[in-house]
């Protein structure tokens, strides 16, 4: 009998966005913003550290509404931590 081991949801998705800040880090935004756009809405939908990259992506490409938009999220989903803090000053400016 064969069994099968499917990767777990949380394992891929923490997976695909380490290599996302790897990018981002590696000032490749558009890539970064590319891997984070198709899990936002899926695994990564609730991941503060997800919204705050994909954010900060955006505003690096000149995406402004869009980065108000996933800087919001960042701070509804984590308020008071320093994803929040950063997010509120990049708001601001």
């Amino acid at each position: 009998m064969l069994t099968f081991f499917l990767p777990d949801t949380e394992a891929l998705a923490q997976a695909s966005l380490n290599q996302a800040i790897a990018l981002y880090n590696k000032n490749d935004f558009a890539s970064c913003s590319s891997l984070l756009s198709k899990d936002i809405n899926g695994s990564l939908r609730n991941n503060a550290s997800a919204h705050y990259y994909l954010a900060s992506a955006c505003l690096r490409l000149g995406q402004n509404n869009a980065a108000a938009e996933h800087y919001l999220a960042t701070s509804k989903l984590a308020p008071g931590t320093v994803y929040d803090t950063y997010s509120r000053k990049a708001m601001q400016s």
